[in-house]
């Protein structure tokens, strides 16, 4: 079973790259533009991830505040 990785990254030129190194690698991806499109996707997921892979300096929600987020949640 392919691991899954949460990529989350606002500049999307590095996003798509990234996410294209993972999947060639056999990895599946789920990426997000800030924190809050992290949490949001987070919440929807079927499945979580095994890995969050983050950029810090982000609008809306910064890679600080989305980790502070995720680690309250004890899913």
């Amino acid at each position: 079973m392919k691991k899954l990785v949460l990529l989350v990254e606002d500049n999307l030129q590095i996003l798509k790259n990234v996410q294209m190194i993972l999947d060639f690698n056999e990895y599946d991806t789920i990426t997000a533009i800030n924190g809050v499109d992290a949490v949001q996707k987070l919440s929807e997921a079927k499945k979580l991830p095994d890995i969050i892979v983050s950029d810090i300096m982000m609008p809306e929600m910064d890679g600080y505040h989305l980790f502070q987020m995720v680690s309250q949640n004890p899913k």
